[in-house]
């Protein structure tokens, strides 16, 4: 590993990376992967509700195209609710495309 000193003005810093810093990421993102929920949807005129009793206020969801129907549109968080799941609508009334959603903790 490479290590130095990096000098700014009167001020040093040590650079040095090590195996237990990486280790430590790598348990960071196995944690957070294992928060991941993820599933495919198809949108019905546009819409979809999707059902999640595991949804928080604070959970992160993301909608990542994967088969285009109909007029697509673009995917939106219409509503959360805590402990019931949430709904995504399209830009378009005529989007039937199917899409995957990730839901982050």
């Amino acid at each position: 590993m490479a290590t130095g000193i990096l000098k700014t003005g009167q001020v040093e810093l040590g650079i040095a990376p090590t195996l237990a810093a990486h280790a430590v990421r790598k348990q960071d993102l196995d944690a957070k992967a294992a928060m991941l929920r993820t599933g495919d949807v198809t949108l019905v005129a546009g819409s979809a509700t999707i059902s999640d009793a595991n949804i928080v206020a604070g959970s992160a969801i993301r909608f990542l195209g994967k088969t285009p129907g109909g007029t697509p549109g673009a995917l939106f968080l219409f509503s959360k609710t805590v402990g019931v799941g949430f709904v995504v609508h399209s830009t378009s009334g005529a989007d039937t495309s199917i899409f995957t959603y990730e839901v982050y903790e």
